[in-house]
């Protein structure tokens, strides 16, 4: 027993919150921690977690301050247009946004994100879209970023790159409440926003598609019925519709079979249609559609997640990502073009869609079934299991026990993904899926 007892006192220790840190110390790392985030690059982080090891702080620690998020001075408030480069290719963007006179620093706040429609800006469908005035009678923070129409705004990593960044750079200066950030388009934007709700679900608290259609979004072989496959992806997405039941250029159909389908889901969504309504904003029914938003916010853990997708530009769904897709199919390559027939970018997609779940049951036990899937990758912390026992992965009826070690590298790495202190992580781990 007494040689036990040491063994059994540093499993209680770590078992054990970590030691507070005084408040000034704790502030002035988070300062630290969130500034190399920011930057984002691999170098970067990689000295942050040498920084940080010196400092003798421990995983838990740096994991507390991450979760407390930035801390943020106060900025300029209401209208502004300011300048965004999205990463992945160094182009440079614009967005308009307005901070409502009640933003405070020290508290997170809900974030709009408005998607112009052909032929506009951000900026002028922000001045225009009556959201300013929502903005500061209810107090979130809405951004509207301008699309280049030669680069394509559904269905290219260009247009998901600007919105996701848009987003990164808004809480980068304000203190964004990143499970309450709410997407919402006009026409080509409503589009857009049925697009990325569907397959960039976990990023949203609910979306709004004004004048959009579904149908708009082509899958691999140009068959627009095949959207409903990858419908599954928002059952728990708030979805508010609002279409023109006398639209002359985006007819109401797929507006109605959109509906239909999540009413087979049992999703939660409204469907306005307005009669005799055009092909138009709706401005007038924001009130409405805050009022279906305001209380909603995402999960960003769920017990259970479930991904069906065959691009992978969109492989990853809150904590699980398909690595890698068994295509028995094959693939075709997905060819965008602009408004004058020029292309603009190149992508395979899998012929067969993946499928995967995940689910947590109790502290120690995690469940994944799979279809076309070979592998997939599970981000992990305290939050979902106890990373102190054995943890075990049932893989279509097989298990597989896991002792897994929290990682600083793993922390810091998934912090700087997305700038989201609920999408950190401590462990990943790669399964193989038969």
């Amino acid at each position: 027993v007494l040689r036990l007892l040491p063994l059994l006192l540093a499993a209680a220790v770590l078992a054990e919150d970590p030691p507070k840190l005084p408040d000034e110390e704790a502030l002035a790392l988070r300062e630290r921690i969130w500034t190399a985030l920011e930057d984002g690059s691999a170098k970067t982080v990689e000295a942050l977690r040498i920084e940080l090891e010196r400092k003798r702080l421990t995983v838990r620690q740096v994991e507390e301050l991450i979760r407390a998020g930035k801390p943020y001075a106060d900025e300029q408030k209401g209208s502004d247009v300011r300048d965004v480069t999205v990463r992945f290719d160094g182009s440079e963007a614009e967005y308009g946004l307005h901070v409502p006179e009640s933003y405070d620093p020290a508290k997170p706040m809900p974030l709009v994100v408005e998607l112009h429609g052909t032929g506009d800006t951000g900026p002028h469908y922000l001045a225009t879209g009556g959201w300013k005035e929502l903005s500061e009678k209810e107090g979130f923070l809405v951004a509207a970023p301008t699309a280049s129409r030669e680069r394509g705004q559904i269905g290219t990593r260009y247009g998901a790159e600007l919105v996701f960044d848009t987003i990164r750079d808004v809480r980068a200066h304000y203190n964004v409440d990143m499970d309450r950030v709410y997407l919402s388009g006009y026409s080509r934007g409503g589009h857009a926003a049925w697009w990325l709700g569907i397959f960039a679900t976990d990023r949203f608290a609910g979306i709004a598609p004004r004048s959009g259609s579904v149908k708009q979004l082509l899958t691999v072989d140009s068959d627009k019925e095949r959207i409903w496959e990858f419908f599954p992806n928002v059952r728990r997405l708030p979805i508010y519709i609002l279409h023109g039941a006398q639209d002359p250029m985006v007819p109401s159909e797929a507006a109605h079979a959109a509906a239909a389908r999540l009413k087979e889901l049992e999703g939660d969504y409204v469907f306005d249609e307005r009669n005799p309504g055009g092909h138009t904003i709706y401005a007038d029914r924001n009130d409405e559609l805050w009022a279906f938003w305001k209380e909603k916010a995402r999960d960003p853990l769920p017990k259970k997640a479930s991904w069906v997708m065959n691009d992978k530009l969109f492989a990853r769904a809150w904590w699980l990502t398909i690595d890698e897709i068994r295509a028995s199919g094959g693939t075709l390559e997905y060819v965008i073009q602009d408004h004058t027939g020029h292309t603009i970018e190149r992508r395979n997609l899998a012929i067969d869609t993946a499928r995967a779940t995940a689910e947590v049951e109790g502290r120690t036990t995690i469940r994944i079934t799979g279809r076309n899937c070979g592998k997939v990758t599970l981000r992990l912390d305290d939050r979902m299991v106890d990373l102190d026992q054995e943890v075990t992965i049932w893989v279509e009826g097989k298990a597989e026990k896991h002792k897994f070690t929290r990682s600083m590298k793993t922390l810091l790495e998934t912090a700087a993904e997305r700038l989201d202190p609920g999408m950190a992580f401590t462990v990943k781990t790669t399964v193989r899926v038969p």
